[in-house]
């Protein structure tokens, strides 16, 4: 799996912004009762021979679980978890961990220097549990450590798999009916209900639809937009299966 970390990275500034964008508003006004607290990562202290700690995922307690790279790689290398305001290396090796869940478990994949391609992978503190495949990568990881992979498509035609797995089995799998993908757009809730994105759907004149699946997998559902809108984008879900769905 390629992994483009420019468009990671500005993805990230992005989500920052629009945090910030969010948050303004109600600091300004203490009547809602709530309280934050602003941690900038550029100003935190790094591991020695790092440069940037990108991140991707918090837990309950308040961990942030990311990447950190180092000056001289264009890929990231190493898993790493901010706490008490220190940066601590989880992992060596090509690690890159954009997903982590209530219980620490962080969600990522390891570089195979033998394949040249990222095998997706489970980290539990000093443990790291990879998953057998040959490319993929966690993309959404539940508390009962159901993981979301992505896969390339085995027969290079661009349809990429989405399929999940949990004590060594395969519990879903999806492969998708175009070439266009957009790994942000899925994910996994605590109930196993899967939600994600289709591009280029000739059906709908080449729009895209969210879409949902419920155990037990049988039965997708297409989350269609708005009246007089043609697209529908899935951002996100919650415990209850919620979609978070972008119509235009």
């Amino acid at each position: 799996m390629k992994i483009n970390t420019a468009k990671i990275r500005s993805l990230v500034c992005v989500l920052m912004l629009m945090l910030g964008l969010w948050t303004l508003p109600t600091q300004a006004d203490q009547s809602y009762g709530y309280h934050y607290h602003y941690t900038s990562f550029s100003e935190v202290p790094l591991p020695p021979g790092f440069v940037e700690f990108q991140p991707g995922a918090i837990d309950d307690m308040g961990r942030v679980y990311g990447t950190v790279f180092n000056a001289n790689a264009s890929f990231p290398h190493y898993a790493a978890v901010y706490e008490n305001d220190v940066i601590r290396v989880l992992q060596p090796g090509e690690i890159f961990a954009p997903s982590a869940n209530a219980r620490g478990t962080v969600g990522g994949s390891v570089f195979d220097s033998q394949t040249g391609t990222y095998q997706a992978a489970l980290f539990r503190g000093d443990q790291v549990d990879t998953i057998p495949s040959t490319d993929s990568s966690v993309q959404s990881l539940n508390d009962s450590d159901t993981a979301l992979l992505w896969s390339p498509d085995p027969s290079g035609q661009s349809r990429n798999i989405y399929w999940l797995y949990n004590k060594g089995k395969t519990i879903f799998s999806f492969q998708l009916p175009t070439g266009a993908d957009c790994w942000l757009c899925w994910g996994v809730n605590n109930q196993g209900i899967v939600s994600g994105t289709l591009f280029s759907l000739p059906d709908f004149n080449d729009a895209s639809r969210a879409i949902r699946f419920i155990p037990p997998y049988d039965n997708p559902q297409l989350l269609d937009p708005l009246p007089g809108d043609i697209s529908s984008n899935s951002y996100g879900i919650n415990s209850s299966g919620n979609v978070l769905v972008q119509t235009t």
